[in-house]
């Protein structure tokens, strides 16, 4: 029998899965996030992930902006339009983690990416997904003048 944390781990993992497909409709499908949302949560058994996707998913496309500011800090050479949407989408996500969820380990967030970045991205998604969100970590510590526990 698995223990919590695997538990806990395998759904925070489709959750974030979750997300980053409604991030991808939103950003290259042009969807709206309701649509998006509701489109996806149809091939979800109901449960947890399916109650988080909502507050996660609104919540990133409401801070797009914000994010998209602190990648573009975060990723030097590289303009965000460029950076490839899978990419895009996850980096989005892991910087909302790394800002508004400080209950979740700043290494967990990183690693979490960077293996959904291995199983869905290319060869390089995995390191460029890493380099990024780790810069994006520190700045957020620079700025907070606070280390985040990891």
């Amino acid at each position: 029998m698995p223990r919590q944390s695997e538990r806990n781990a395998t759904r925070r993992r489709r959750l974030r899965e979750a997300v980053v497909r409604v991030l991808y409709a939103v950003d290259v499908g042009g969807s709206e996030v309701d649509a998006a949302i509701t489109g996806y949560k149809d091939s979800l058994a109901e449960g947890p992930v399916q109650e988080e996707l909502d507050e996660w998913a609104r919540a990133i496309v409401a801070r797009r902006e914000e994010l998209d500011e602190l990648i573009r800090k975060a990723s030097t050479n590289w303009r965000l339009e460029r950076i490839g949407a899978l990419e895009r989408c996850l980096l989005r996500l892991g910087a909302w983690e790394l800002l508004a969820r400080p209950d979740i380990p700043a290494r967990a967030t990183i690693n979490e990416a960077v293996e959904i970045a291995r199983r869905y991205g290319g060869e390089d998604s995995p390191a460029f997904v890493n380099g990024i969100l780790d810069r994006v970590a520190r700045l957020l510590t620079e700025r907070r003048g606070e280390v985040r526990s990891d």
